[in-house]
Parts: C-alpha cells; sequence; structure tokens
C-alpha cells in the first residue's frame, strides 16, 4: 500500500490526473480533523459565556426587544455587519431559550452559552468543509496531510469558535466556495448551473460579513480564466451577468441598500458612531524585546521595526490567550507569545512558497489564480483598514480567515513542493519546524482550558 497520491510520477508535478487518497492517509486525515474538533470543543466548553473580543450579542438583543430582523446599521455598535449571524442566533435563541432557560432574563450566561455553541458550530463545520476541496488539490500525501492540520490547528480559527461572533460563518460560507472552486475540473468548462451555486454561495458571504467579500474576485478570475482560454465573449457575458444576479438575490443587495442610505456599502461602525479606533487591551505582539502597553502602531514604523503587517503575521498564530486565561497569567501568555513568532515563522514561509506556485501555474488550471486571489485580497482588506486607521487591533489578523481554505492549500502545497523537490536536510528541517509549531499550538491551547476562564466578560 502506497502513502502518496497516484501521481504519475513523485517529481511534484502537480497534475490533474485520476488520484486516490489511500486508506492510511484517510485515517491520519481523520484523526487532525477529529482532534481540531476536540481543540475546539474544549475551548469553548472552558470559555466564559459572556466572553467575547467583540459584542455581537446587541445586533441580537436589538431584535429580540422588538427590532427588525435586520437591525439598522446605527441601531447599535455591531448592526452594521451584514445579518446572517444575527438572523441565524435570533433563531436560534427562540427556539431554545423556553427550554434552556424558561422565565429567565433576555440576557442570561445559559443563553449566551448557546449562542456561542452556534459560533462553535460553524468552527466546526468549517474543517469539515475544506476536505472537499483539498481532495482535489491533488498533491501528494505530505501535502494533503499538512493542510488540513494547518485548517484543523490555526490558532486564530480555533480561538473564534469559543467566542460569540459571526467570523466562523463567515469562514465557513467562505470555505464551501473555496472546495466548490476546487472541484471543478480544469479540463471542463463551467456550465451555467456551476456559476449559478457559485453566485449563491458568494451571495451568502456578502450577507455574513464584509471580510468575506474577497470570494467574488475569486470566482471573478476563474470566470475570465475561462473566457480567455475559450476566447468567448458570450461565455463571459452570460456567466458574468448570472453570477452577479445570483450574488445580489442570494445577500448582495445588503450593500446596494447601504449605499442607497448611506452612500457607502462597506459603512463601519467607527464612522457611523463618530469613534476613533481604540488600541488593544494589550499589546503583546512585537519583535521588540520589551513588552508593549496600550498604544498606537502605525502602518510602518521604521525606526523601530513595530508595524500592523508584523502585527497580524504574529496575531495569527497567537491571539486572545488573555482573554480566555485572564490578564493574571500575563506573563505566560508572553511566553507562548514569543514562541509562537519563532514557530509560527516556517509556516508563514511554506505558504508564500505555495502562493509562488500558485502564480506559476495559473496558466493551465484557474483555480490557483482563484486561490491566490483569495489570500491577496484578504491581505489588501488588512492593508487598507490598516491604512485607513493607522492603530492597532487584534481583529485586523481575523480579516484573514475567509481566506482560510485557501491558505491552507497554499501551505499544502508549499510543503508538497518542499518534500518533493528539496535536498534531504530542508526536507527534514521543515518537517522538525512544523511538528515544533503544531506541538506549541497544542500546548498553549491545552494550557488555555487549563487555566480555566479568567477574563471579566463583555
Amino acid at each position: 500500500m502506497t502513502t502518496s497520491w497516484d501521481h504519475g510520477n513523485s517529481s511534484g508535478d502537480f497534475s490533474d490526473g485520476n488520484h486516490k487518497l489511500t486508506d492510511r492517509a484517510r485515517y491520519i486525515v481523520t484523526v487532525i480533523v477529529l482532534f481540531g474538533a476536540l481543540l475546539r470543543l474544549g475551548l469553548y466548553i472552558t470559555n466564559r459565556a459572556d466572553n467575547a473580543y467583540d459584542d455581537h450579542w446587541t445586533p441580537v438583543s436589538t431584535v429580540l426587544e422588538g427590532g427588525p430582523i435586520i437591525p439598522r446599521v446605527d441601531a447599535c455598535w455591531e448592526c452594521g455587519q451584514p445579518p446572517l449571524f444575527t438572523i441565524l442566533a435570533t433563531g436560534l435563541y427562540k427556539a431554545t431559550h423556553d427550554i434552556v432557560d424558561p422565565g429567565g432574563p433576555l440576557y442570561s450566561m445559559d443563553m449566551l452559552k448557546v449562542l456561542q455553541g452556534l459560533t462553535c458550530l460553524f468552527g466546526l463545520v468549517a474543517v469539515f468543509a475544506f476536505l472537499p476541496g483539498i481532495r482535489r488539490a491533488h498533491f501528494h500525501t505530505a501535502g494533503i496531510v499538512a493542510a488540513v492540520f494547518f485548517v484543523a490547528l490555526m490558532p486564530r480559527h480555533i480561538y473564534l469558535s469559543a467566542m460569540m461572533a459571526n467570523d466562523t460563518l463567515a469562514v465557513f460560507v467562505a470555505m464551501a466556495a473555496t472546495s466548490l472552486l476546487m472541484a471543478y475540473s480544469p479540463k471542463n468548462r463551467p456550465g451555467i448551473g456551476q456559476t449559478i451555486i457559485l453566485g449563491c454561495v458568494a451571495g451568502l458571504c456578502a450577507f455574513t460579513k464584509g471580510t468575506s467579500l474577497i470570494v467574488i474576485p475569486a470566482v471573478g478570475v476563474w470566470l475570465v480564466w475561462w473566457g480567455i482560454k475559450t476566447r468567448d465573449a458570450g461565455f463571459l457575458i452570460r456567466h458574468g451577468c448570472t453570477f452577479a444576479i445570483c450574488t445580489t438575490l442570494f445577500g448582495g443587495w445588503i450593500f446596494i441598500q447601504r449605499w442607497l442610505e448611506y452612500g457607502n456599502p462597506l459603512i463601519k461602525n467607527m464612522e457611523i458612531f463618530g469613534l476613533e479606533q481604540e488600541p488593544g487591551y494589550i499589546g503583546l505582539v512585537s519583535f521588540l524585546p520589551k513588552p508593549i502597553t496600550l498604544m498606537r502602531i502605525p502602518f510602518l514604523d521604521i525606526a523601530t521595526g513595530i508595524s500592523i503587517p508584523t502585527q497580524v503575521y504574529a496575531r495569527i498564530w497567537f491571539d486572545y490567550e488573555l482573554y480566555l486565561a485572564g490578564l493574571a497569567e500575563r506573563s505566560q501568555s508572553l511566553f507562548w507569545a514569543r514562541f509562537m513568532y519563532v514557530a509560527g515563522f516556517v509556516p508563514t514561509v511554506i505558504i508564500i512558497v505555495g502562493m509562488y506556485t500558485f502564480i506559476r501555474d495559473v496558466r493551465r488550471d484557474p483555480r490557483w489564480g482563484a486561490m491566490f486571489v483569495l489570500i491577496a485580497s484578504g491581505c489588501f482588506i488588512v492593508i487598507s483598514h490598516s491604512i485607513q486607521y493607522p492603530v492597532y487591533s487584534s481583529m485586523k489578523a481575523t480579516y484573514l480567515l475567509p481566506s482560510l481554505g485557501a491558505m491552507g492549500i497554499a501551505f499544502g502545497r508549499g510543503y508538497d513542493l518542499v518534500q518533493t523537490r528539496s535536498p534531504m536536510w530542508l526536507r527534514k528541517s521543515v518537517f522538525i519546524a512544523c511538528v515544533v509549531c503544531i506541538v506549541g499550538i497544542v500546548s498553549h491551547l491545552v494550557w488555555l482550558m487549563a487555566a480555566g476562564p479568567g477574563h471579566h466578560g463583555l
């Protein structure tokens, strides 16, 4: 029994022939996914019900108190978010309140825990939604296992799965779009039905969170590739219009409505309420040896080496530990933070290598162009938001999460390339570095669960 994808060769050429995942590889992938699910469930169980990095309870309470099912943007701080999570959370609250907390107040720990569980659920299913897409990537076993490890153990996503927020829903819907794009063969021109499905999913992305809009340009690149290959302008017109209509009907209309009402389809809560974005509680994320407290961080400060990009890089690997374990554990949090800066460096480089292969191979496979655009669009959102609001915010790293599936595929592709085309010393070094990163992530999460909830909540 072989332990790799059944390639015609083992040179690292990512061909599109028939590939079959072996029983051993399936077993490994299953264990990884279940382990990632256990980490999310464990953190959800140990986290306080009222502990969240942002206030997504207020839109739900606004509806429950008699407001419209889609709250006005200026009704509360988070009411400017696209409303899909609010609609689902409100429905879940109404369906379970008489069972979970009969006669209890509107705001109760039991009901908050139920809604927090909704976030955890979407965090779990997002990992499972990744599997169909990576299955069609046709990597060697090393690449497929690496990609699944990346998605299942992404700390940022695990943290969010323990809180009440719309981010895991956004990741799940974007992950579904990612898997759909990967599922469509580059050998067969897509039919109108495939474009309709992608349009509907893209519409749900728009109806969930602004950062999920990255799916739209990714599908656009995919369609343009087919239009150029077939030299068929009619194809582009038919499929482009179909995609636009479906996207609009299934959720994109919310941005048109806000454009007409506010003159800005991407109106932000700080613009509505006239508030300046404040720095985070404690800025642990710096490559400098001295801990940094409340601060304002420019987009790039040459003199100090502090920048928004390095903040986001570190926060992808490490964040929310103070919310979950409490401020009393700050010294231990700093230890884990600095460890993860170093441990996360190699996986980050591997992602960049994978993105390089996307660009290199996009001529023969439109999926790689779509994956590149997903990641690049997420980076663009971080950069543009950082320029507009040049202060520290731990949320900026979250803006990359809708591209989690594409990042996982880039990581798997980069790792596959390293393991098939590099000298032995480099293959072993990368393997050891990734294992160290995995051990660090798991140890950190276990420490958080053992520490128990210590934050005061909302």
